[in-house]
């Protein structure tokens, strides 16, 4: 009976993490990829793990570009 509802219990708070992080719908993975790229920029240590540096820094240039 525990069991279940440790499960049950995490189960709901995932759910919750995950609504909060999808707040609009859609994760905006190139807004990620620049965030984390900003804290990198600051001096945080930042491990890409499911977004690459490189590609971080391609969209930074096309923004930059695009914004003139």
């Amino acid at each position: 009976m525990y069991i279940k509802t440790l499960i049950t219990k995490t189960d709901k708070k995932f759910a919750e993490m995950e609504e909060v992080i999808m707040e609009s719908g859609e994760v905006n993975h190139e807004e990620e990829a620049l965030s984390l790229l900003a804290f990198e920029e600051v001096g945080i240590k930042i491990k890409w793990v499911g977004y690459s540096r490189k590609e971080a820094l391609r969209i930074k240039k096309k923004y930059e570009r695009i914004s003139g």
